[in-house]
């Protein structure tokens, strides 16, 4: 899990306005905005939203309400996988997360169901979700203008492009081996995908970690996903998968001290 993120100010005026609903405090308390941090509990599955002042937990927003569903919906093969990444590295369900320029969504790969989300930051409901052809969803990068994510798709040594309003595939393309980071340069025309190998294997056998991607990986590209607003070129286009349908759950987080929506 990557260090925690400072959002924009639309966060903490969303959170704030928010808060006044749940809590009936004064409706002035809302016009005092302020810095917010986002930290992801993975083994909880929810993200804090921490002052960045004074460190005080603003609440918990719980992303994994549809946990149950999900691990129904696992084929044998799935589960089968589900199981032994969780017996390995435990319950992650939250790996990576960003918000939107507009500070209205919230999206976040969840490492093991393997899937992203993005959930609107006003209603807390699911806006739609994207299911990874691997079994780990690990670290996205949204672009500058906020149109794309990328997620690395671990255990298949590829990276999903994802259109960030209808959470559509727009490309995918090849890696090194086991892609962990992704980050756009700030113009937005370049992306960097690192890969860390497999991780699981002793020092002593760095050898059998897996390749690094070269460029002999990468499929010409003549082709550039349709409705990009940058110049950024991806390797694969693709239209083969849509967006998960998101069905509500009446599944709640667990109580805490502070305030969990």
């Amino acid at each position: 899990m990557r260090s925690p993120r400072k959002s924009a100010l639309a966060v903490a005026a969303l959170l704030l306005s928010t808060l006044v609903v749940q809590t009936g405090s004064a409706p002035a308390q809302a016009a005092a905005l302020r810095n917010v941090l986002l930290v992801g509990n993975a083994y909880g599955g929810t993200v804090s939203f921490i002052d960045e002042t004074t460190f005080a937990n603003l609440g918990t927003l719980n992303v994994i309400p549809d946990l149950q569903q999900r691990i129904n919906e696992m084929s044998l093969v799935e589960r089968t996988a589900y199981e032994i990444v969780r017996a390995e590295n435990g319950d992650k369900f939250v790996d990576d997360m960003f918000v939107s320029p507009d500070g209205r969504t919230m999206y976040v790969s969840r490492a093991n169901l393997p899937d992203v989300v993005a959930i609107d930051l006003v209603t807390h409901r699911q806006v739609w979700r994207f299911k990874l052809e691997g079994y780990h969803a690990d670290h996205m990068a949204i672009s500058p203008d906020g149109s794309k994510i990328v997620v690395s798709d671990t255990t298949v040594n590829e990276a999903q492009v994802i259109d960030a309003r209808t959470g559509t595939e727009v490309a995918e393309f090849p890696t090194g081996s086991y892609p962990h980071a992704n980050d756009y340069s700030p113009d937005g025309t370049k992306l960097y995908n690192s890969s860390i190998g497999m991780v699981s294997l002793p020092q002593w056998m760095e050898w059998a970690k897996g390749p690094g991607s070269s460029p002999s990986w990468t499929p010409p590209r003549s082709r550039s996903p349709a409705s990009t607003p940058s110049t950024t070129a991806y390797a694969r286009p693709s239209s083969r998968r849509t967006t998960r349908p998101c069905t509500p759950s009446s599944r709640t987080s667990t109580a805490s001290s502070s305030t969990t929506w």
